[in-house]
């Protein structure tokens, strides 16, 4: 064999090495929580290795629908994908809250429905799959929606010790800790994001604001869940996904992961314009933590996702991820998603099982878990 092929081969060789310390630490626990925070290390450190390699790599996921819908159509969302393309994706993303309109229940300041959500992101990880959850938390000035925007010139009161408003977002919070907690206590790992869309005006946490004002409450905010969940509540089985601008961002020791929300038919530019520091820090995986087709004239335009792969990792070579949104705007309702998932760069769920060392047992995850 020639100099050159020898070279190859080795090369081949190391990166195989590689990826086995990586994932050996993922393989051959029980199903306890005891290690959850390696795990959760060792996934930080596969999903850092995805731009890397040879090829890149970049995970599927899509997003299930929030309580109550969620009682009825269960996975349905993800079901869908592999009825239409026969794969499964890697990523299910679930909601802590209930969304807008949707249930007619008039009581306010509905507390976060983990006890109904829960034993269906368990479900998922049965399945082999990763989890990835986001929170609607609900005004704590008005108990309404999350996208009753009334009060937010007030946030700032949120960080006033004894102010009913604090009182009633913690309690919030609270909620929330006790759901990850119970995914905790069975080693399920996740991808936590938490105050999603923070650039947006249309929920009340978020909108646009000068250092030393609003931005300055908003990094407070994340910083004070950061410290709670992980010190109070030691809560190791979180990723802490940002999802924001560079003026909101709250430092690199309590933000794991950088992501952006993009509802367009041109993803790349997308990226190139909303996010060109986030997508190239080469100090954090960047993730598109939520995808799918513009709205147009009153209607959701269908999306072909034949070029997608391209464009994501043109315009961001460190993506990690990417996760479709429910309904109109899912995997399984648009165009050439077979040739997606067929894609050599895209990894479904049986590549991630391959590629974490857990194909043994037909699918058995125990062996992680």
């Amino acid at each position: 064999m020639n100099t050159s092929y020898n070279t190859c081969i080795r090369a081949f060789i190391c990166t195989v090495c590689a990826l086995c310390a990586v994932f050996s630490a993922l393989c051959g626990t029980t199903g306890s929580g005891d290690d959850v925070g390696v795990r959760r290390d060792r996934l930080l450190q596969y999903l850092n290795s995805l731009s890397g390699r040879h090829g890149k790599k970049i995970l599927s996921g899509q997003q299930c629908e929030a309580w109550p819908r969620i009682a009825k159509t269960r996975l349905g969302d993800l079901e869908r994908i592999y009825a239409k393309t026969g794969k499964w994706p890697a990523i299910g993303g679930f909601e802590y809250c209930e969304m807008k309109g949707s249930t007619t229940e008039p009581a306010l300041f509905k507390p976060p429905r983990w006890r109904e959500v829960n034993p269906f992101i368990k479900e998922w990880n049965e399945k082999g799959g990763l989890v990835t959850i986001s929170a609607h938390l609900p005004n704590p000035w008005t108990g309404s929606s999350a996208w009753d925007t009334s009060e937010r010139k007030r946030l700032s009161e949120l960080c006033l010790p004894d102010s009913a408003s604090r009182r009633a977002y913690w309690r919030m919070v609270e909620g929330l800790a006790d759901g990850l907690e119970d995914l905790q206590r069975i080693g399920i790992v996740v991808l936590w994001r938490p105050f999603h869309e923070l650039e947006g005006s249309w929920f009340w946490w978020g909108g646009e604001g000068r250092e030393g004002s609003r931005a300055t409450v908003l990094k407070r905010l994340w910083r004070e869940m950061h410290k709670y969940m992980t010190e109070k509540r030691r809560l190791d089985n979180l990723i802490w996904v940002f999802n924001g601008k560079l003026c909101h961002y709250p430092g690199d020791d309590v933000v794991d992961l950088n992501s952006a929300d993009i509802y367009g038919n041109n993803v790349g530019e997308s990226i190139s314009k909303l996010v060109p520091a986030l997508a190239s820090n080469d100090k954090k995986p960047f993730a598109l933590a939520e995808f799918g087709p513009s709205w147009k004239k009153g209607q959701i335009e269908r999306y072909d996702f034949s070029d997608f792969a391209n464009e994501v990792l043109a315009a961001a070579p460190n993506c990690a991820y990417f996760l479709c949104w429910t309904g109109p705007w899912s995997l399984w309702h648009n165009d050439n998603t077979d040739k997606l998932m067929s894609d050599p760069r895209i990894v479904t769920l049986d590549d991630l099982k391959f590629e974490l060392g857990l194909a043994a047992r037909q699918g058995n995850l125990t062996e992680w878990r």
